[in-house]
């Protein structure tokens, strides 16, 4: 009976050792999954981002300054809700122009979107 070459010895221990680590990524991968579920969500929130570009002279221009489109958007002044802007939909980098129902100076604005908020801004 011949015995096994060292080469041998080798190559079966790195075979076996690749196996174990891809067996070992595949349980993770699952694990992970299971444990947290819906964590796209949270990874496009944080990609996200919303600011309020010029409140002048009856006009307030936001800007989509993020990576993902943002939906759903909400105006508030002084923390009280004032207008929901429906079917608007700002792609990244886009802005968009609307009437400002709000008249007079010292007021606090934000606008708030289903991924993002801007910054509060006063005028």
């Amino acid at each position: 009976m011949k015995a096994v070459s060292q080469l041998m010895i080798v190559i079966l221990l790195l075979l076996i050792g690749i196996m174990l680590t891809f067996s070992l990524y595949l349980w993770s991968r699952e694990t992970v999954e299971k444990v947290y579920p819906n964590q796209e969500h949270t990874y496009q929130r944080s990609r996200a981002c919303l600011s309020i570009d010029k409140i002048e002279s009856g006009f307030i221009t936001i800007k989509n300054c993020g990576l993902v489109p943002l939906k759903n958007l909400v105006l508030y002044v002084d923390d009280q809700k004032i207008m929901e802007l429906t079917g608007i939909e700002l792609d990244p980098q886009q802005t968009h122009e609307f009437s400002n129902p709000v008249t007079g100076e010292g007021h606090v604005y934000f606008v708030t979107s289903d991924l993002a908020e801007s910054p509060h801004v006063k005028k």
